[in-house]
């Protein structure tokens, strides 16, 4: 089980997660609490850091210890170890499987950035393949973070809501070695989607059966966002005061990640609440000439086909319930004099993909893109066909502009996939660039696809 993650990183701070294991708490002879003790270490010579954290049952052991005073743009190490007691001694201490970690602290400005973005671990037998390939990518590419676009775990659909089994699927899904390395490799940004909570979860659905009775969705909620919050959000920005979207920058490269699950309504015609919807637009107008990239964990801008309620498209931002909000999101950018549009950034479809909007109105005319990866491992599934899309049909707003939406092609071909697959982004203003790579075991080094656009 992963001990160690590198979280949320600033010019001169990260946070850093971690969580003391079974064995690890066997070897101590402590069941109440175990101290974590963290040693940063800056790549300069500059005198290294020490901190600790106590872990308690009451969060499963986990806990995130931040350290602040770091200098820009600087390689650190990090060592972690866990005591019975606050005064324990490096002799007394036990040590993780991957107790060391690496990260480098984000710059005060960007020339170039590079990032990798995924979606969907499904967790099954070619899950170590697909994140070893990840962390040669972040390796080879120099990548600063990774951002991981929901469905991070599957909590399984007939299951009741328990605690207990929610921790155990994280457990379960990062026990491997790949994963627990890549951890420990960058910083990563998580967003949660529906599988974290119970598929297809909205807070209006009827209760449903699982293995013992009838649950509501406040019950599946509750349960699982207090999982969520130890495993996933506690080492996110905390940007937002309990709120679990939340925002962060890399230089003068602005991301704004939303919550699309936990405050949707589909009676209401809400995917995020008013206060979520202002935040955005406020941070919209903060950054308003600067590049900004936009995580949704479901499509924002892709039209997915609604044939009636188990379709795809009813839970994306296309679908009917949710359509007048996405339209006011739209106006917002088409309304909004001297703003640079976002880039948006998704998951959740099984296959990667460039999608662009064109809105025009008369002799106005501007294009949004979208680049999503999904997923990072997978079965066979027809989720991911083409044909689930509705592509070059202009459609008329509420608001006087006409949009169409299709699937980018170049001269190398369509720029989607619909296999396992890791997207490697690179931003150096006025461009961002793009590569898909495979990640299934045995489909070699190479993308197999690339694109670039100016946003």
């Amino acid at each position: 089980m992963a001990e160690l993650l590198i979280g949320h990183t600033t010019q001169d701070s990260v946070r850093i997660w971690v969580r003391a294991s079974a064995e690890t708490r066997s070897s101590l002879s402590s069941s109440d609490r175990v101290l974590a003790f963290l040693r940063v270490i800056p790549a300069s010579g500059a005198a290294p850091v020490e901190a600790r954290k106590t872990l308690k049952p009451n969060k499963d052991f986990t806990g995130v210890i931040e350290v602040s005073g770091l200098q820009p743009a600087e390689e650190h190490t990090c060592e972690l170890s866990f005591g019975a007691t606050a005064n324990a001694g490096p002799g007394a201490r036990v040590t993780p499987t991957h107790p060391q970690g690496r990260f480098k602290t984000f710059p005060a400005t960007t020339d170039t950035l590079d990032f990798l973005l995924g979606s969907c671990n499904t967790r099954h037998k070619h899950s170590d393949s697909a994140f070893l390939r990840i962390a040669e990518l972040a390796q080879t590419e120099n990548a600063a973070f990774m951002i991981h676009c929901g469905d991070q775990i599957y909590y399984p659909r007939a299951a009741d809501p328990e605690v207990d089994r929610y921790r155990e699927q994280y457990r379960k899904t990062w026990q491997r070695s790949p994963v627990r390395n890549l951890f420990t490799r960058l910083p990563h940004y998580m967003i949660l989607d529906d599988h974290e909570i119970r598929n297809n979860f909205r807070n209006d659905r009827p209760a449903v059966r699982t293995e013992t009775g009838l649950f509501d969705m406040r019950t599946f909620k509750r349960r699982a966002l207090r999982v969520y919050r130890e495993y996933q959000h506690s080492h996110n920005p905390q940007s937002h005061s309990s709120k679990l979207y939340y925002e962060f920058s890399s230089g003068d490269v602005r991301f704004f990640v939303m919550d699309i699950r936990t405050e949707r309504r589909e009676s209401t015609g809400k995917m995020i609440s008013p206060t979520q919807m202002t935040a955005f637009f406020d941070w919209l107008r903060r950054f308003p000439g600067d590049l900004k990239f936009v995580v949704t964990a479901v499509p924002f801008l892709a039209e997915v086909i609604e044939v009636d309620a188990r379709s795809p498209g009813r839970d994306k931002w296309c679908g009917k319930a949710y359509e007048a909000q996405r339209q006011e999101i739209l106006q917002f950018l088409c309304d909004e004099t001297g703003l640079r549009q976002p880039v948006f950034l998704t998951g959740d479809m099984h296959n990667s993909y460039h999608a662009t909007m064109r809105l025009n109105r008369g002799s106005e005319s501007f294009r949004l893109h979208e680049l999503m990866s999904s997923p990072i491992n997978q079965k066979t599934t027809s989720l991911g066909q083409r044909a689930r899309y509705i592509l070059n049909s202009p459609v008329a707003t509420p608001f006087g502009w006409n949009r169409v939406v299709k699937l980018v092609s170049n001269s190398q071909g369509e720029q989607y996939f619909d296999g396992p697959n890791i997207m490697h982004i690179r931003v150096k203003d006025p461009w961002v660039r793009f590569w898909i790579y495979p990640t299934r075991e045995g489909t070699g080094n190479a993308p197999v696809s690339r694109g670039a656009f100016q946003p």
